[in-house]
């Protein structure tokens, strides 16, 4: 750890309740300053045992400076990594990864700025591979794997560890010690999960022998459900559950291959949303027992959180699992 460290902080302010071990929850590790590049914390995030002692080993165990967190969509494999470093201050710079990028948007371009006294100029402007490298922070490649195998074997010699020559500026930038890499993946097999990511890149054993693995899957019902009671506070527990319930049907169809719509933490959340915006029209059809007044409040909420980018035939069939699903609760 680098003289950046100001402070210790115990891994159970860190990770919450994660550790069952009371002593490992005492102990204390350095962590970093908040900055500029620190991102907000989300305090209903929950880890879990295994996720804390990986990043554990990711950041302070000296095990990998390069962690690869793999699982479907929305199950919150970026957030884990921005929470972790909103609760110890690291800076992130995250890209959001698409198969048109090139390396040389990590590193950074020359870009035209305004001079003292008016007028602009040229100037080199660091790209987010080079700010973390320098400043000693987190470069988290969002959904790294739909970039083109060849832009991430630039990235080969800085996950060992390597300088790297900016030939623009003649600059060669050493990592500082506290840079880290994350890099989400939705399916890094490339096997029959891959069907559902469009764009999807097969990457090099080179690669992912580079990195430390998780894999993130979604949150459990419990969990979803305390997350729902937290977020959309006046919303009937009866619907809560009908909404958890509803997630986990539409996301074991989209694990099975057999639909492309998913539904994350985050789309959960502004489902239940939408139907507290709409609260009185729910809450007055379910006391009459109006059922299919009910169904349409809980579609057309769920139209408007997630399903309205969906094929119409996936429409319809998770609407069926939303009617089959209210049924014990009317």
């Amino acid at each position: 750890m680098s003289q950046t460290t100001a402070v210790t902080e115990k891994l159970g302010n860190i990770f919450g309740s994660a550790f069952k071990d009371p002593q490992a929850a005492q102990r204390a590790v350095p962590v970093r300053s908040a900055g500029p590049f620190t991102p907000p914390d989300n305090p209903s995030h929950s880890f879990t045992e295994a996720h804390a002692r990986l990043l554990v080993a990711w950041v302070w165990a000296g095990v990998s400076k390069n962690l690869m967190l793999t699982g479907p969509t929305g199950s919150g494999k970026s957030s884990m990594v921005e929470v972790f470093a909103a609760r110890t201050g690291w800076p992130l710079f995250r890209v959001a990864c698409h198969g048109r990028m090139e390396f040389q948007e990590l590193v950074g371009a020359w870009r035209m700025a305004s001079v003292p006294g008016g007028g602009q100029e040229w100037k080199w402007a660091d790209g987010p591979l080079l700010a973390a490298m320098k400043v000693g922070g987190i470069l988290l490649l969002d959904e790294g794997n739909f970039l083109h195998p060849a832009v991430v074997g630039g990235l080969n010699t800085i996950l060992d560890g390597a300088p790297l020559l900016v030939p623009e500026t003649g600059e060669m930038v050493q990592p500082h010690q506290d840079f880290r890499v994350a890099f989400t993946a939705n399916a890094v097999a490339h096997d029959m999960d891959a069907a559902n990511y469009r764009g999807i890149q097969r990457q090099s054993i080179a690669l992912l022998d580079r990195f430390l693995v998780g894999t993130v899957d979604y949150l459990s019902p419990m969990e979803e459900s305390k997350i729902l009671h937290a977020k959309c506070k006046h919303l009937a527990g009866p619907f809560i559950q009908l909404l958890v319930e509803v997630a986990g049907d539409v996301r074991e169809a989209f694990k099975q291959g057999e639909m492309t719509t998913t539904i994350s933490t985050r789309g959960l959340i502004r489902w239940g949303k939408m139907l507290l915006a709409n609260g009185r029209s729910l809450a007055d059809a379910s006391a009459r027992g109006a059922t299919e007044e009910v169904l349409a409040c809980l579609n057309g909420a769920l139209h408007a959180a997630v399903t309205a980018r969906s094929p119409e035939a996936e429409r319809e069939a998770i609407e069926k699992i939303v009617s089959a699903r209210y049924a014990p609760v009317k």
